[in-house]
């Protein structure tokens, strides 16, 4: 056998708490408005469509291995629409009426922390705890942190190319200020000491916003 001992069953667990709070304002003086945001924490042992049938558990005989944050984890979520519809020349009488009556501005404003990010052990994606060969299985084992990893903004250096640490393309940006230094701050799980190692990522993605207007 050359592939390791992979499982194909939907034998995992996980679980999601969170709390929410909404404000809503309902055509005050013609301003319709809705405020949410969301604290939550998705943990498991991996998320994958019944379909992924290459995807297996990271040691079989202990499945709390790989026990970690969910793929879609998000720690922090908001969102807010407005709605304003002005007040005067409704009824759109005369020239005046259908020149500056029947507007509507509307705008949505969503932002959120980011998802876990998977950080690769030199075997790529597998072999440390006796899971598949990463040709035939793959499952989620993240590098193990040795040291403090500078991270969480958009790094731009023109030094850097594609074979960097945490490139992305054949752009020179970075999530790690010094991808040479965050490399040498993570070793490979080490099976008898390790017992979890991150789920479905150690390392945490960057946050996101967004606005849509329209009128």
């Amino acid at each position: 056998m050359t592939s390791g001992v992979g499982i194909n069953a939907s034998v995992g667990s996980g679980n999601y708490n969170g709390a929410f709070a909404s404000l809503k304002m309902n055509d005050w003086h013609g301003l319709t408005a809705q405020s949410n945001f969301t604290w939550s924490k998705a943990l498991g042992m991996g998320a994958f469509a019944q379909a992924t049938s290459q995807y297996t558990a990271e040691d079989v005989f202990n499945l709390k291995q790989m026990y970690g944050r969910q793929g879609y984890d998000r720690k922090f979520v908001y969102n807010m629409f407005v709605v304003y519809s002005p007040p005067f020349y409704k009824g759109q009488h005369g020239l005046m009426g259908r020149v500056l009556g029947g507007w509507t501005i509307a705008g949505i404003f969503t932002a959120g922390s980011g998802t876990p990010n998977e950080v690769y052990t030199t075997t790529g994606d597998s072999e440390e705890f006796g899971s598949g060969d990463n040709n035939n299985f793959f499952s989620n084992q993240n590098a193990i942190p040795i040291g403090p990893v500078q991270s969480g903004h958009a790094y731009f250096d023109p030094t850097q190319n594609a074979s960097c640490f945490g490139c992305t393309g054949q752009l020179p940006y970075n999530i790690f200020k010094n991808g040479s230094a965050a490399a040498n701050s993570y070793r490979n799980p080490i099976l008898g000491l390790d017992t979890r190692d991150g789920g479905a990522g150690s390392l945490n993605g960057l946050a996101y916003w967004n606005m849509d207007f329209s009128l």
